[in-house]
């Protein structure tokens, strides 16, 4: 008898089935690992997303808020515009003061002109009347009357 170990036909019938199965196992962590790539892209685009939607939320609140500072300082020049223009008209329709100014001098009326001889009428000449070549060709009416 040899020492050579015996091979029973499990083994070899079992070698077939765990090459399939080492084969199954394989493609299913490349498809695990295709996956995880893929679910790290996206998870890198959504941080990036992230970080761009908090600067433009923080530009937009800079903003808003200059809007705020801008219109509200506007507010203050219109309520004291108005506040002035109140004060004005205030004063304008007050009652007057117990001193009454100085009367307005009023102007002498403007010395009469002496009256101007009338002058005499001179005839109004006539002049002569002159024809005119017409342009119309003869037979042909003018195309005010046509």
């Amino acid at each position: 008898m040899s020492h050579h170990e015996p091979t029973s036909d499990a083994s070899v019938t079992a070698a077939p089935e765990t090459d399939a199965r080492v084969a199954e196992l394989t493609e299913a962590m490349a498809r695990l690992m295709r996956r995880n790539d893929r679910l790290e892209q996206q998870q890198a685009q959504v941080d990036l997303d992230m970080r761009e939607l908090g600067e433009n939320l923080r530009r937009f609140d800079e903003q808003a808020a200059r809007m705020v500072e801008y219109l509200t300082g506007l507010g203050d020049r219109l309520t004291g515009r108005v506040d002035g223009l109140a004060d004005a008209v205030a004063s304008m329709t007050a009652t007057p003061p117990a001193t009454a100014p100085p009367p307005v001098p009023v102007p002498s009326p403007a010395p009469e002109l002496p009256e101007l001889p009338e002058a005499p009428e001179a005839p109004v000449p006539i002049l002569p009347r002159i024809e005119l070549p017409s342009m119309i060709p003869p037979g042909e009416r003018p195309p005010h009357e046509r």
